[in-house]
């Protein structure tokens, strides 16, 4: 639903390359595309999310100061 081929069947050829590895456990296979994912630096161990300043709550606290929140 409006996302081009190519990504879906890379995405496919990922997952069964992890049931292969794994033989078959899910568990593994899980373990295997996080492994896969952190060496690479996609998902939720991009360098684009993992370089983000920590958020922080500055403004509520502003906001409880002046009685807003």
């Amino acid at each position: 639903m409006g996302v081009p081929p190519a990504p879906k069947r890379q995405s496919n050829a990922l997952c069964e390359w992890a049931i292969r590895t794994a033989k078959g456990d899910v568990d593994e296979a899980g373990k295997a595309l996080r492994a896969w994912a952190k060496k690479n630096g996609e998902g939720q161990y991009a360098h684009e999310l993992l370089e983000v300043p920590e958020a922080t709550y500055e403004y509520n606290d502003y906001l409880r100061s002046i009685g807003r929140l």
